[in-house]
């Protein structure tokens, strides 16, 4: 690029051709051409049919060798029950030697000579059942019960023929089946009955034991014998039947005895026609294989019965029959195709790389150009980055002086190392513990210790700024004079680069005017609560001790007039009515004063209150009085509440009785009572307002106070404390009560309540 403006000579012109044809050559040469794909193509064809027929030859064998386990299993069980037919017709043959019958001790003899448990494992004894007719029975029980006298032939059925078990060895272990009578049940019977006319051995479908407590199936294996020998004909066979030499056997002690799991490596299941017999195929055993590499079923007829038996390999199998010959031929054959490929490649990058480099050569010095003045350029740049960098640093500088110049005007700072040392403290820490600066550095900190707090804080504390977070807290300091004062404290540790707690920084605010202020209200708190005491013993005793004489004043006078009356003056009399009345009404603002008190401490008990039945229940009590006044009263649906039921019921029964009782002279009394949400607070308002005398606006607040009345006792009674009571209830659940009126133009009470006291509204209201 920088010669482009030189003059190139002929010759130099012709040599950049040629070098220009070369490289074109060269290019032309790197390809990978379709003989290299032919060579790579032709090695995989050769790999996949090696591949294919290893693996071939590897199933083939596994699968012969599973065919032969498979083999084994049948023939070995085939094997077995032919061993117990043989133990069978050998029991036929000692039975043909004692002249077609045999005694019990001649039987047990026979039977412990056969040596079951050794020669025969697997099935449960060996015993001999008899052919009976029912007329035949009592003779039969006779000669069984000479040397056993508690034997007997069990169940009872209505059948002409019986097949009762006589003897059965072991008789401890089969004691349950001695004397059974094998034709109450047809799988039983009719495997009998085959053998008795084919003359052969059989075997029952699966049955239960009566001798197996494990309920598992298993079978009877029957073999016949008759009176003079083997019978040639199916005539002669029914004629001559005279009992069966049987063995019972679990069909899982069977399987036992022919093969040991452990020296196979196949697992299988037997069913005779759907009822499963025997089951080693479970999925909780840990030869289980839930894909087993080969599985198979066979099915065999065995003395009367077919049995399949379904068998598959286990996780052994698999381990041990696991052949990566074909892998290994696969991947060695990719890996000579990949090499090969390989080998190509290489062989046509070095070509390309060659040319490359050339090319390369040729652009060096304009790039090492360009570079130098991009270098430049970032010279430049970093130098203003650098700059700016400088200028903003500074500002930040300044801006932390001025946050810590804050903060040193308005806390007071103290910084120490890990031990507790002091190596900072500002002009306020100076100040508040009347320290010089040159008395605290280096000072522990528990030089302003005042021994307010327990050595246990300090602990807890030191345990949160160990392990770098910050703690914060209320400390009672000493200041040099004694006296003591109190910081909110926060105390932040500082750490290295290597992330270790290096110092404590300690920001304090002090808050001893705070904490005076708290220790006089903690003292009004127990002022408040002693005058509470006093108050509470003052309403006992107005309701108990200034209740007495009362009541003996109204005794006694009434004792005059009732029983002195002839004796008595008009104006003794007329004394004796004026103290009855007086103690009377003393009594009711004793009462009234006690409910008053109530009101102001008894705790609450906040409860869902439906407003509308206690409303109902509150107008019943004054039926007197609204029938008098005809009262009329337009009542609106009222929300549930959550308030103390006492108190609702004492603020209604007052406003209602209020709205009746302070009604005009000869104006029908209307009350109407509603809640609605207000428009202006978004608060609940409940609502009880009247056509009455009305109250003058100035009273408004003045009727709430204890003992107020607006009219003389002889224009309208009572004790004037009513409202107090009201206005003491909405005041403790925190809600407002109010009075909006003109004298002559009726009254309206509203209750201003919080959100969270309405439950529920059953509609718009108001």
């Amino acid at each position: 690029m920088i010669f482009s403006n030189l003059e190139i000579p002929e010759s130099t012109a012709t040599s950049a051709e040629a070098l220009q044809e070369e490289r074109r050559v060269i290019l032309k040469s790197s390809r990978l051409h379709w003989f290299h794909w032919a060579v790579v193509l032709l090695s995989l064809v050769l790999t996949f049919l090696a591949w294919q027929f290893s693996k071939q030859q590897v199933e083939k064998n596994v699968n012969e060798q599973f065919l032969r386990a498979s083999k084994q299993v049948v023939e070995l069980v085939q094997e077995r029950m032919k061993k117990y037919e043989d133990g069978l017709w050998g029991g036929v043959a000692a039975i043909q030697s004692q002249g077609g019958d045999i005694g019990y001790l001649n039987w047990r003899k026979f039977a412990d000579s056969l040596r079951i448990d050794e020669k025969y494992p697997g099935i449960n004894g060996i015993g001999v059942i008899h052919h009976l007719q029912r007329s035949e029975v009592g003779e039969y029980l006779y000669r069984q019960r000479i040397l056993r006298p508690d034997f007997k032939i069990h169940p009872e059925h209505d059948l002409e023929e019986l097949f009762p078990i006589t003897y059965i060895e072991p008789s401890v272990t089969n004691a349950k089946a001695i004397g059974l009578d094998i034709a109450h049940e047809s799988n039983r019977y009719q495997a009998a009955d085959k053998a008795r006319v084919s003359g052969l051995a059989q075997i029952t479908g699966p049955i239960v034991l009566v001798q197996d407590e494990g309920s598992t199936p298993g079978f009877l294996f029957y073999a016949p014998f008759y009176a003079g020998g083997v019978q040639p004909s199916l005539h002669a066979r029914k004629k001559n039947f005279t009992g069966l030499v049987y063995a019972p056997f679990v069909f899982h002690k069977l399987m036992e005895g022919v093969l040991d799991k452990d020296r196979r490596q196949v697992r299988f299941s037997v069913k005779d026609g759907d009822d499963l017999l025997y089951d080693e195929n479970l999925s909780d055993s840990q030869e289980f294989d839930d894909k087993p590499s080969f599985s198979r079923e066979i099915s065999i007829d065995l003395y009367g019965r077919t049995w399949t038996f379904a068998i598959q390999t286990t996780k052994s199998f698999r381990a041990d029959n696991h052949s990566d010959q074909p892998t290994i031929v696969l991947s060695g054959g990719i890996l000579i195709d990949v090499l090969l490929l390989t080998l190509f490649i290489f062989l046509s990058k070095a070509n390309r790389r060659a040319v490359s480099l050339v090319d390369k050569t040729s652009d060096e010095y304009q790039r090492r150009t360009n570079e130098l003045k991009t270098s430049e350029s970032r010279l430049e740049k970093l130098v203003e980055n650098y700059k700016n960098a400088k200028e903003e640093s500074e500002a930040a500088l300044r801006e932390l002086r001025y946050y810590m110049l804050t903060l040193d005007k308005h806390a007071i700072v103290a910084v120490t190392d890990t031990a507790g040392n002091i190596n900072f403290a500002n002009d306020k820490f100076c100040e508040i513990s009347q320290y010089g600066r040159e008395e605290l550095m280096g000072s522990n900190h528990r030089l302003v210790n005042s021994g307010h707090h327990s050595k246990s804080m300090f602990e807890d504390m030191y345990k949160v700024i160990v392990n770098g977070e910050t703690w914060r807290g209320e400390i009672k300091n000493k200041a040099k004079d004694g006296s003591c004062y109190w910081l909110d404290t926060t105390i932040a540790p500082f750490k290295n680069s290597k992330d270790i707690v290096v110092k404590y920084v300690a920001i304090q605010t002090d808050i001893t005017d705070l904490k005076n202020m708290e220790e006089k209200l903690a003292k009004s708190v127990t002022d408040l609560q002693t005058a509470n005491g006093e108050l509470k013993r003052f309403a006992f005793v107005a309701s108990h001790d200034l209740q007495e004489p009362l009541r003996k004043l109204q005794q006694f006078s009434s004792y005059l007039i009732k029983d002195c009356a002839d004796e008595v003056s008009g104006d003794g009399k007329y004394f004796i009515d004026v103290i009855q009345k007086s103690s009377s009404r003393m009594s009711s603002l004793i009462k009234d004063l006690l409910v008053y008190s109530r009101v102001n401490n008894q705790e609450l008990d906040f409860t869902q209150i439906d407003t509308n039945t206690v409303l109902r229940d509150i107008i019943s009590e004054f039926d007197s009085a609204i029938h008098e006044t005809e009262t009329q009263f337009v009542l609106h649906d009222l929300p549930m509440i959550l308030a103390d039921q006492t108190g609702v019921e004492h603020l209604l029964r007052n406003l209602v009785g209020n709205a009746i009782k302070y009604h005009k002279e000869g104006v029908r009394p209307v009350i109407e009572i509603y809640c609605k949400k207000s428009d202006f607070t978004g608060l609940f308002e409940l609502v009880v307002a009247d056509n009455g005398i009305g109250i003058d606006p100035q009273y408004s607040e003045y009727i709430f106070e204890p003992f107020r009345r607006l009219h003389n006792k002889d224009e309208f009674e009572g004790s004037g404390i009513g409202l107090a009571v009201c206005k003491a209830i909405c005041v403790r659940h925190g809600w407002k009560l109010s009075l909006s009126s003109k004298s002559g133009a009726g009254a309206k009470f509203t209750i201003e309540m919080q959100n969270n006291s309405i439950a529920e509204m059953t509609r718009k209201a108001g």
